[in-house]
């Protein structure tokens, strides 16, 4: 009997880890050295998965390639040892058996073993356990390590930050004094308002890249400034991985509290209210569209439509704003479909604040002041202060009697974690209690401006200055009056009427969809037998046919 060509397939894997990190290319020359050893037909280029860890084969291209041997293209894939085909032995077992289940086998160029007996396949799961086991190895080394530096006050993952200069040899971090300015001024932007598309802008204006020497990019400069670390901070997602549960508990970490913060022995670049009054604006950011989250209008997010409650989205091509409704495919559709040119709504917008500045006055202030002040009654800043403060003691107390002897550490491990929680809560709201203060001490001239600067002003700054006051604009079907109808942050009692579905008969006239403009009957062209009316009046059907014949002239 003729046993059938070998066609192989080469594999190679380059791990994440540098103590166990082989060169591709000592991996590639070992395997063919191997198929011509054995005259072997190697079938198209080696496959690659590098910087990869052997512990998942999520990622990896294992499946396709156990695809390829299914499709009858190769009976065999070669490796340069079997820590490269896995370090997980349940997984790497798995698919091993599926290889051989579609009609193909895994050989290792230097480490033969005939899997085909039951010594071989022992031997096969044996070295497969060994590669977990120095797989295991090398993450407990690396989580010892990990946990010293936690322990030094150091990030778990040394190198350079943005914003400081690193001393390699002796770990230490020190304020860039060109960055780290810069920094501390765009968590001030974003907490008064500015979008992380700005400050990535404001960033590459003052050439400012990242670690690798790029532009800087939105996620980059996000993961930065969410991490903490230019406020001093550690940041753990996954703390049990360090700590254990009775180390967790006499830090004060919960087990559903993620991410965790713990502090740094590195100069924070900016204070610790800026950095709680960050995260909460980030908190709230995350709650919102994404359109408004980077609004490119001054009045994304703000127009709603009167007949479903939706936000509008603004079409540029047709400088108007519809309902979103139209644009979507899920969801009931609006029964209104209601639509506004961007310079009606920003005309109603200019006229409504111009109204209240005027109506108002110096006492604009005071107003927004009593009626936010009436909202959260039981969130008073002097109280949350002072709240603060008693909590501040119990810890102080805990601690002394700590270190006296009176309690030990286990017995008010339990007690200072709830403290540690209730302080943090509080601190968080005492950002927001300051934010919103100074967000109603905003003077009313601040509004006036901005109607003076309305174009020269940026979507962002409008659309923040307008959260202030206006909670929505409703917009209303054309020839409705009123045509649009706001309301104010301190309005909420205030009912909007909802939109009623138009009369479709037409048989007066009807609006046309091109010009938006109301016309009698006679202006629209009749056809069929049902005497139905075209969507488009005469004139903009006869501006649209001579538009049409010019283009196809050209």
């Amino acid at each position: 009997m003729v046993r059938a060509p070998r066609k192989a397939l080469i594999y190679v894997r380059q791990s994440t880890y540098k103590e166990e990190s082989i060169s591709p290319e000592v991996q590639i020359e070992q395997c063919l050295s191997h198929c011509r050893r054995e005259g072997y037909e190697v079938i198209g280029e080696p496959v690659m998965d590098l910087d990869l860890s052997g512990r998942t084969f999520t990622k990896r291209k294992i499946q396709p390639l156990i695809d390829r041997v299914r499709d009858g293209e190769a009976n065999t894939v070669v490796v340069w040892r079997w820590s490269r085909w896995g370090r997980n032995l349940v997984e790497s077992l798995r698919c091993i058996a599926e290889l051989k289940q579609v009609g193909g086998r895994l050989e290792s160029a230097t480490e033969p073993i005939d899997a085909s007996t039951p010594a071989g396949r022992f031997s096969v799961t044996q070295m497969l356990a060994i590669a977990e086991f120095q797989s295991d190895q090398i993450g407990e080394s690396w989580r010892d390590a990990r946990r010293a530096m936690i322990a030094k006050g150091l990030p778990s993952h040394g190198g350079p930050r943005l914003g400081y200069v690193y001393d390699k040899p002796a770990k230490r971090y020190t304020i860039d004094p060109v960055t780290g300015p810069i920094f501390r001024e765009c968590y001030e932007m974003y907490r008064d308002g500015k979008s992380m598309h700005a400050l990535v802008l404001h960033l590459r204006d003052r050439d400012v890249r990242s670690l690798l020497g790029n532009p800087m990019s939105e996620s980059a400069l996000r993961g930065y400034l969410d991490s903490g670390f230019a406020a001093g901070l550690i940041v753990l997602n996954k703390p049990e991985t360090f700590f254990s549960e009775d180390r967790m508990e006499e830090l004060g970490i919960g087990t559903t509290e993620r991410p965790v913060f713990l502090p740094g022995s590195w100069d924070p670049i900016i204070s610790e209210d800026l950095w709680l009054s960050y995260r909460e604006r980030r908190r709230v950011q995350a709650l919102k569209p994404k359109r408004s989250r980077n609004p490119r209008q001054h009045l994304s997010g703000h127009l709603r439509c009167a007949g479903c409650g939706k936000r509008m989205l603004y079409r540029p091509e047709r400088s108007r704003w519809v309902c979103c409704s139209q644009l979507t495919k899920d969801g009931a559709p609006c029964p209104v479909h209601v639509s506004v040119s961007n310079s009606e709504a920003t005309e109603f917008t200019k006229d409504w604040l111009r109204s209240l500045a005027g109506e108002y006055g110096e006492s604009f202030d005071s107003l927004v002041a009593e009626q936010m002040k009436r909202q959260d009654a039981n969130t008073d800043r002097d109280a949350v202060q002072s709240q603060l403060l008693t909590e501040e003691r119990r810890r102080e107390n805990l601690v002394r009697a700590v270190s006296t002897g009176a309690f030990e550490a286990a017995d008010v491990a339990d007690e200072m974690r709830l403290i540690k929680k209730e302080i943090e809560r509080l601190k968080i709201v005492l950002a927001s209690l300051k934010r919103q203060g100074d967000r109603i001490q905003t003077p009313s001239d601040g509004f006036l401006q901005l109607l003076q600067n309305w174009e020269a002003a940026d979507a962002s700054t409008a659309s923040v200055l307008l959260e202030q006051v206006l909670e929505g604009i409703y917009v209303y079907p054309f020839r409705t009056r009123p045509r649009m109808s706001a309301r104010a942050v301190w309005e909420s009692e205030k009912k909007i009427p909802r939109a009623e579905p138009p009369d479709l008969d037409f048989s007066q006239g009807r609006t046309c969809t091109k010009c938006q403009e109301w016309k009698p009957r006679s202006e629209f062209t009749i056809y069929g037998p049902a005497r139905k009316m075209k969507p488009r009046c005469k004139l903009c059907t006869a501006a649209y046919t001579r538009e049409w014949q010019r283009s196809r002239r050209a």
